[in-house]
């Protein structure tokens, strides 16, 4: 008798839903229908949380197209998938879905269009509600019909409008300007040197002046407008009252300024595996000095073609950084540069020990675990930035970094 969703069966399945989460188990059934359907209550939900459908890809590696056979609102259950798009006669990923990611939630309003193509990163367990299995409901349940149309502005019958389905993901990408990417490289140069203040406030003899004087330079520059909500507040808030993760994540912004002045052409970036040496960096960029607006008057940018193979580059490189985060043995990574799923790549801009990539003077399944973590992010660094650079995201933070 208890239908509305402040109900105690209500309550205490987003409870159970809760823990269930916190402890890594798969989503089920009722919490992928009850994420489809928010504003609705439970007990309207049962017949649709029966009627899902389960499908199998077990096939790592695999590219299928989603919307092949049916129009559907789909769950992760298990596995993984990554959404892909072809560029050049590559397969190229832009996102991925872990277990509880939804998608496709149109599919139960109106027929989509376009393909939804996705790469089996591993073996995956979709959860399914079929357009057709949702109009039946409809048909049997009329309450839940008449909910659905107060709340939905567009109902089962309708169709859309083709430009309105993965718009955004058909959008090809726009590199930023030479002046953008400058003034970008100017901010994640304050936004490093705030968190080394941070970091080594103890030996500064005044950090927080030094603090102020960041900001100044920032603002004489006039590039407060490239920063973003949280490196402004990072740069504004006083010395010692910074989080740590923060300082921590403010400091390996170094490693994506590396990339950034190397295609400005003001640096040359270390080898793949060594971190960047804040002091020599640093005076590229002509960080605290006015001389930094020179950098800024006439900016210009290295060729697409040498932009795309660092890209290259550094996609292998962080591919393999995090396979082996997944599965950390050994593996043929000289095989695997001449016929991988984004195409080829040049190996010789690594090194190799065992056919595999090296870490430091060891193989990476022997290299140090810290060692190995260390290089891990820097891997992560310095992919945003190139993915960045290519004009995958506006925004610098939000740079997908799928493999």
């Amino acid at each position: 008798m208890l239908k509305t969703r402040g109900s105690l069966a209500f309550v205490m399945g987003a409870i159970l839903d809760y823990f269930r989460q916190l402890l890594g188990f798969p989503p089920t059934p009722r919490e992928f229908v009850v994420r489809l359907f928010p504003e609705v209550e439970y007990a309207l939900l049962t017949g649709l949380i029966q009627r899902v459908k389960r499908l199998e890809l077990t096939e790592v590696g695999a590219v299928v197209d989603l919307k092949q056979n049916q129009q559907a609102a789909m769950c992760v259950e298990r596995g993984a998938l990554e959404s892909v798009k072809l560029a050049s006669g590559v397969w190229e990923a832009f996102c991925s879905s872990s277990p509880g990611t939804v998608f496709n939630t149109a599919g139960l309003q109106r027929k989509l269009k376009g393909p939804g193509m996705c790469r089996v990163a591993k073996k995956t367990t979709l959860m399914l509600l079929s357009a057709d299995d949702f109009e039946a409901e409809l048909q049997m349940n009329q309450p839940l019909a008449e909910t659905l149309r107060s709340i939905l502005p567009v109902t089962a019958a309708e169709d859309s409008d083709p430009e309105m389905e993965d718009a955004d993901v058909d959008r090809e990408p726009e590199p930023p300007s030479a002046r953008r990417v400058a003034s970008r490289a100017i901010a994640l140069a304050a936004v490093s040197e705030r968190g080394l203040l941070e970091n080594e406030a103890s030996g500064i003899k005044d950090a927080e002046q030094a603090r102020q004087e960041l900001v100044d330079w920032v603002t004489g520059l006039g590039i407060t407008d490239e920063l973003e909500p949280e490196e402004w507040k990072a740069l504004q808030r006083p010395v010692g009252r910074l989080e740590r993760q923060d300082a921590i994540d403010a400091v390996w912004r170094i490693e994506g300024l590396a990339i950034l002045a190397w295609a400005l052409r003001w640096y040359d970036p270390p080898a793949y595996d060594e971190l960047v040496r804040p002091p020599l960096l640093f005076d590229a960029v002509r960080i605290l000095e006015p001389g930094a607006m020179e950098l800024l008057s006439e900016p210009t940018l290295r060729a697409p073609e040498e932009l795309a193979s660092m890209r290259e580059h550094l996609l292998a490189f962080h591919w393999r950084m995090r396979d082996f985060s997944v599965r950390p043995h050994s593996m043929d990574f000289v095989q695997f540069s001449k016929k991988c799923w984004f195409g080829s790549f040049d190996i010789s801009r690594f090194r190799i020990i065992d056919n595999d990539l090296a870490i430091g003077d060891e193989a990476i399944h022997r290299a140090d675990t810290d060692e190995v973590d260390r290089v891990q992010s820097i891997a992560f660094e310095r992919h945003r930035a190139i993915n960045w650079l290519m004009g995958y995201d506006t925004i610098y933070s939000e740079t997908d970094t799928s493999t």
